[in-house]
């Protein structure tokens, strides 16, 4: 019988290069799945590998509604806003103080 691999936050902090803090906040939004082991939060390889390879909803679903239900933002909306040619950067920058 093999046992699945488990992971620490700070293991999986390090792999993703992000904070534990971001690891505690996919966690707590049920973006990651993990599971309390002790005072101690443990991710298993597998719930690991789904959480990278398939886009899950963002934040919480409300409460009276079905989680399954949730749709992501379209990756038009994720995009940065247009450069604004006006303020472009070949414009000197205003300074502020006294002029040498």
């Amino acid at each position: 019988m093999d046992l699945p691999s488990f992971y620490t936050v700070d293991e999986v902090a390090g792999t993703l290069r992000v904070t534990k803090r971001t690891v505690y906040q996919w966690i707590q939004d049920n973006r990651l799945a993990a599971r309390k082991v002790g005072k101690y939060w443990r991710i298993s390889y597998d719930d690991l590998r789904q959480f990278l390879g398939e886009p899950r909803p963002i934040g919480r679903p409300p409460k009276d509604r079905d989680p399954t239900s949730a749709v992501m933002p379209s990756p038009e909306s994720l995009a940065p806003p247009p450069v604004d040619p006006v303020r472009s950067s070949s414009q000197p920058k205003k300074t502020r103080g006294r002029r040498r």
